[in-house]
């Protein structure tokens, strides 16, 4: 299932760690549903978009000097 949403929202992961990270946050977070995987690609998403945007950023900064 998270596969498939992660592939939805263009996330590019590779399969083993998504679904290895998948079932650690399903443990800590109320088991595996549907909404939980939800939940998870959220919160992948933005942990990813900081790390792009703290990239981003950081390159904009290296441009300046």
């Amino acid at each position: 299932m998270v596969e498939r949403l992660a592939s939805r929202c263009g996330i590019s992961m590779d399969a083993d760690a998504l679904r290895e990270e998948a079932l650690r946050w399903e443990k800590r977070y109320n088991g595996r549903s549907g909404r939980t995987a939800r939940q998870f690609i959220d919160y992948l998403e933005a942990r990813l978009g900081d790390a792009s945007q703290s990239w981003e950023t950081a390159s904009k900064y290296d441009e300046g000097a």
